[in-house]
């Protein structure tokens, strides 16, 4: 058997990745879909969007999906790579470990993995990778903290853009119209959260997952209003809640086993430069598949 030719994947190269995606990884989503969720709004000029394999009489017979972006961290802009749909066809997936190699030769980005399977931990941690959690909180939606004040609720849109700050604006901005997105912001008048969070039913239970907090003190000392706020916009009465975002264990809160983990690999950093490691509790679900 020929080794197979691996190659960055182009945006010539983006439909017929697609097309591989939807034959060979989930025949549910047509090709057109599939070019839709890769070509993700948040970078204009991305390096690439992976890797395949190709064979000459066969065309595409692996792929590595990636999901580039900037993300302004404490101030500092950091080039993040995620590591989204991995899939090749049975006779070449001893192969298809050439292309998790040449995105982890990459060494001025820090890379991210938030659909691995528990079987495939393994891999990631003997090149580098750790675990950011491997457990999720699940939370029933309601308000349990009636004695304290309430903070108000805003969902409207124009209202949470005209009160928030230049970065959480230009991370709905990099986002764009999403029909997947919820937007909640809490504020006491002076003070505020905004928290980004998805609908999705697992096992036939519908729950609201938070990606992405502005301020996770805040959040956990609202707690409660944010999960009734979750309940009155999605009908869910569980959420899910990686425990990185929250400073500690609520007392309701369930820790179950995380189907499929979230793990990094920082970037190489210079500390004589000023540079320092991302602090894990700042990478989220956003700017990911998790998203699209």
């Amino acid at each position: 058997m020929a080794r197979s030719q691996l190659v960055p994947i182009t945006e010539d190269l983006l439909p017929d990745v697609c097309r591989f995606l939807h034959a060979e990884m989930n025949s549910e989503i047509p090709p057109e879909t599939w070019l839709d969720w890769l070509r993700y709004p948040w970078l204009a000029n991305p390096p690439d969007y992976g890797f395949a394999l190709i064979q000459p009489e066969e065309g595409v017979v692996g792929v590595m999906v990636a999901f580039y972006s900037d993300q302004t961290i404490n101030g500092v802009t950091e080039r993040f790579c995620n590591l989204a749909h991995y899939c090749a066809t049975p006779k070449y997936r001893p192969e298809s470990i050439r292309m998790l190699r040449a995105l982890l030769a990459r060494k001025d980005v820090t890379l991210t993995a938030f659909s691995s399977t528990r079987r495939s931990i393994a891999i990631g941690k003997a090149t580098g990778f750790r675990t950011l959690d491997d457990h999720v909180y699940i939370m029933p939606n309601i308000n349990y903290n009636l004695l304290r004040k309430r903070p108000q609720v805003i969902t409207d849109m124009d209202q949470i853009v005209a009160r928030i700050d230049d970065h959480s604006r230009q991370i709905i901005r990099d986002h764009g119209p999403s029909p997947i997105l919820k937007y909640t912001l809490l504020t006491d008048g002076t003070a505020w959260c905004l928290s980004i969070h998805k609908v999705e039913a697992r096992k036939g239970v519908r729950f609201s997952i938070i990606l992405y907090l502005s301020d996770r003190t805040l959040f956990r000392q609202w707690l409660g209003s944010f999960l009734a706020a979750y309940r009155a916009t999605d009908g869910t009465w569980l959420t899910l809640c990686q425990p990185r975002f929250l400073p500690k264990r609520p007392l309701l809160a369930i820790g179950v086993a995380e189907p499929r983990p979230h793990i990094c690999r920082p970037k190489r950093v210079d500390p004589e430069r000023g540079e320092a490691p991302v602090d894990p509790a700042e990478i989220t679900g956003l700017y990911s598949e998790l998203v699209r």
